[in-house]
């Protein structure tokens, strides 16, 4: 039988956080994050985007997927055209001209619209365990829907929560997502009716935190 000494140490060790990100070792997934990250539950740093630059540090936390970013997590766009290098036909756009979804324009300098709005892919937000306050690590990420919406005017959105099998899960799904809603609208003013209300039953079997995220989602 283990010691009250073996013991304590035994707990120490399952207490030691090497890295500070405030996951144990003996759960952390990933146990050398960067000092100042922010990570899930497990210890692995948050990048909505997956473009491979922290949230904590991404200047565009969400960019589009398979676009090419630089060291701050902002999609590269050479020529300022408003559409990213790596969907860009044409990357030596002069300024002030207005281009097309793909970044050409023509001679006399008329173009269309710029900003592939019929393909967008928008972000999950993850709120604490019982909490509808929007956390402040997605201020930038709510930046950047706000800014997708205003270059896409036609662009609804759909915000699904789930009600896990209980009545207070969906009501409280239902008040994260009006907490999104409410600050796109009061800090960016994007309209309310550019948005859905969507309560799920169940989520979908693995999906992560599912009892803390707000889903958004083009409304097709």
């Amino acid at each position: 039988m283990d010691s009250l000494e073996d013991i304590e140490e035994k707990v120490e060790l399952l207490l030691e956080d090497t890295d500070g990100d405030g996951t144990p070792d003996y759960y952390d997934q990933e146990p050398n994050t960067e000092k100042g990250a922010w990570t899930w539950d497990n210890g692995v740093t948050v990048d909505l985007d997956e473009d491979d630059v922290p949230d904590y540090r991404d200047d565009e936390p969400a960019s589009e997927k398979g676009s090419i970013v630089d060291a701050k997590g902002v999609m590269v766009d050479k020529d300022k055209d408003r559409v990213p290098d790596y969907r860009d036909d044409d990357t030596n756009t002069p300024e002030g001209v207005f281009v097309r979804p793909n970044g050409t324009h023509d001679a006399g300098g008329v173009g269309g619209a710029c900003c592939n709005c019929n393909d967008v892919t928008l972000p999950t937000i993850i709120f604490d365990r019982g909490s509808s306050k929007v956390k402040p690590e997605f201020y930038g990420v709510l930046y950047s829907v706000a800014e997708k919406m205003k270059e896409c005017p036609d662009l609804e959105v759909k915000a699904t929560g789930y009600a896990i099998r209980s009545k207070s899960q969906a009501n409280l799904a239902v008040t994260r997502t009006n907490a999104i809603i409410e600050h796109l609208n009061q800090t960016y003013n994007i309209p309310r009716d550019r948005f859905e209300v969507n309560t799920e039953g169940d989520a979908p079997s693995g999906l992560e935190y599912s009892d803390r995220r707000i889903d958004l989602d083009h409304k097709k």
